[in-house]
């Protein structure tokens, strides 16, 4: 036999070797699988016999597990223990919020009156103050000072808005002009130009061909009206300012007289009091619900008491032999155990054939792999 012929076979039964090989890994993978699956599925029938011994936390369902159970009925017992210690707890906790509750009521009642009343003695000085503000001279010619100067400030800010709009739109016609800009930024026509010879005098014919003189007048008035018009805006809204704290001292000293001030102080002070008991009873609304949930959960016998007892007697189960299984669902008058404990028989057959089957596999890719 030719050398490419040998070499040609031994490359195909390489291929062939390889190909099952990762047949055999295939294999063994879902072998693992449907092990694991089985795994599961004893978890669930576990679970459900738990939930057919212990349907619930009760007194009745723990009592059931001493004769029958009697490996986990005390453990069972201790957390059912546990469970009326917490239900006391809720019980005096709803109690002592509802006192609490009983309490803030009442505070926000009297609150509530005592703002409302304060608030009618405010109407009533509000009046009063407006009246005896009218009939005095010195407030009226100050409310009209204050007048004339926000209108004032209402015509300087029209100004100055005008100059500034006037600014951005034709300032930019000069800068953009090429000659103009060139003789602004060399300072031409102030002290600060420099130039002697050849370049003065091209800038001077410049200057003479733009009229740079008379236009830069006009450029330098669009640049400095919006600053005046600025001052002028500031000026009249600080003596505005003044006039308005002026007319607000003289009102206050009328309404300081008539006790207003005080009235309207006070009912501020007892409206913060009455928003923090608004807070405080939603929060301790929020609590009673809680708590009342919590209550309602452990009396209906499930609830975290119950899945930790139902854990510790699926444990408690998974521990027991098959046939001890058995003769405890015959033992009872429910044909659920029975039914379950027979579908665990069943699964013990499963796993006995499937965890063989692993077995077998591993131990074929073990040899595959060794003679590789």
């Amino acid at each position: 036999m030719r050398g490419p012929d040998i070499a040609e076979r031994f490359r195909a039964a390489v291929h062939e070797f390889e190909r099952t090989l990762n047949e055999g890994r295939t294999s063994l993978q879902n072998a693992e699988d449907a092990r694991a699956r089985l795994e599961t599925e004893r978890e669930q029938l576990l679970l459900r016999l738990s939930e057919v011994y212990l349907p619930e936390l009760g007194q009745a369902a723990v009592d059931g597990l001493r004769s029958a159970l009697p490996g986990i009925h005390t453990r069972v017992e201790m957390l059912l223990r546990e469970k009326s210690e917490e239900q006391r707890r809720l019980a005096d906790t709803l109690d002592q919020q509802g006192r609490e509750r009983s309490r803030l009521d009442a505070a926000l009642d009297d609150l509530t009156e005592r703002v409302e009343h304060l608030a009618q003695e405010r109407d009533r000085l509000t009046d009063t103050v407006a009246t005896a503000i009218e009939a005095r001279p010195d407030h009226a010619a100050l409310a009209r000072s204050v007048r004339q100067r926000e209108t004032r400030c209402e015509q300087s800010e029209r100004r100055h808005a005008t100059a500034v709009l006037e600014r951005d739109e034709k300032a930019a016609a000069y800068e953009q002009d090429r000659l103009f800009s060139y003789l602004l930024q060399r300072r031409y026509g102030t002290a600060e130009y420099r130039a002697a010879g050849l370049i003065r005098r091209l800038d001077a014919w410049v200057a003479a061909r733009v009229d740079f003189g008379a236009q830069r007048q006009r450029y330098q008035l669009l640049r400095e009206v919006p600053v005046a018009t600025e001052e002028a805006l500031r000026q009249s809204e600080r003596e505005r300012d003044e006039e308005r704290v002026r007319l607000r001292a003289l009102e206050k000293d009328v309404e300081d007289l008539h006790g207003l001030t005080q009235v309207i102080e006070e009912g501020n002070r007892l409206y913060e009091q009455r928003q923090t008991l608004v807070t405080q009873l939603a929060e301790i609304d929020a609590a009673l619900r809680e708590a009342t949930a919590s209550g309602e959960r452990l009396a209906s016998g499930q609830g975290a008491y119950h899945e930790a007892a139902r854990t510790e007697l699926t444990d408690f189960l998974e521990s027991q032999p098959i046939r001890q299984l058995e003769a405890l669902a015959r033992s009872t008058p429910t044909p659920r155990d029975d039914e379950l404990t027979a579908a665990l028989e069943r699964w013990d057959a499963e796993w006995t054939r499937a965890t063989a089957l692993v077995e077998a596999l591993r131990r074929e890719q073990h040899t595959a792999t060794e003679r590789i």
